[in-house]
């Protein structure tokens, strides 16, 4: 990501430092004959620049994505990582950040919503949290656990096909623990609503009272919660999953992204 941004910052210092010592001198020339010259001198250098930027540009990606593409199996995903548990992906479109996962449970369906880039690239809430405390050397003080308040990367959601209701838990998996925050809890009187995709409907779902802060809730409540969702195969071992599959999906997708790139370039 610093290269790229590096070398954005670098082209275009250079297009803009250019162009100007050329033209302030085309415009102080008396003869017309001798400004046209020096005007089609101009833009035939700028020409000449654009189409070696351009070039270049290509030339990087090819190597970036043949770089890429040295990892065996990057082009699909590992039988290994196509189901988990009953777990099993039932979209997953090269373009797209979303990821769903489906498990079948007797009378329930279990649905896992996943955005793989920010989960994979998105701002750890502990750890700037932790960069941004400073040690205080005068006297020690008691601080409480900071808590996860940022949108839930993961939805965790039961359909109860016997009610038609359905419980979806917003989460965000702490990868260095493989243990888990609960963002919110919403509930749906009609499943169909879960699972639309349609802008209206996640509208609403953004509008629908979520709950209070997990960690305000009871604590008989929150442990029973929490035995509820292990109990639906809410563990260390899923949470080490969706990280393996995300991060290579998000891989997957990094390498259409440099060739779609590519192919605007060429």
């Amino acid at each position: 990501m610093s290269f790229r941004i590096l070398s954005k910052n670098v082209l275009r210092s250079a297009v803009r430092a250019q162009p100007s010592a050329t033209f302030v001198a085309a415009r102080f020339v008396a003869k017309p004959l001798a400004a046209q010259t020096l005007r089609t001198f101009s833009a035939s250098s700028m020409k000449l620049n654009k189409d070696n930027e351009t070039a270049k540009l290509v030339e990087i990606l090819k190597e970036e994505i043949q770089v890429e593409l040295e990892e065996p199996q990057v082009t699909t995903i590992p039988e290994k990582l196509a189901s988990y548990d009953g777990f099993t992906i039932v979209k997953n479109e090269i373009n797209s950040v979303n990821l769903h996962l489906v498990k079948e449970q007797g009378d329930e369906e279990i649905h896992v919503f996943i955005d793989v880039d920010e989960l994979i690239n998105g701002p750890d809430v502990f750890d700037q949290g932790l960069e941004a405390e400073e040690p205080v050397a005068e006297e020690e003080e008691e601080f409480e656990p900071m808590e996860d308040l940022s949108p839930a990367k993961v939805q965790f959601a039961i359909i109860d096909k016997t009610k038609n209701t359905a419980l979806s838990f917003g989460i965000n998996p702490d990868f260095t623990s493989g243990d888990f925050t609960v963002q919110s809890i919403l509930p749906f009187s009609d499943p169909s609503l879960l699972l639309s995709e349609k802008a209206e409907d996640f509208l609403k779902k953004d509008l629908t009272y979520a709950g209070p802060q997990f960690s305000n809730l009871d604590e008989n409540l929150q442990h029973a919660l929490l035995q509820y969702l292990h109990s639906r195969g809410l563990n260390v071992e899923f949470i080490e999953y969706i990280q393996d599959l995300a991060t290579h999906l998000e891989n997957q997708k990094y390498i259409n992204w440099l060739d779609s790139m590519q192919k605007f370039f060429k």
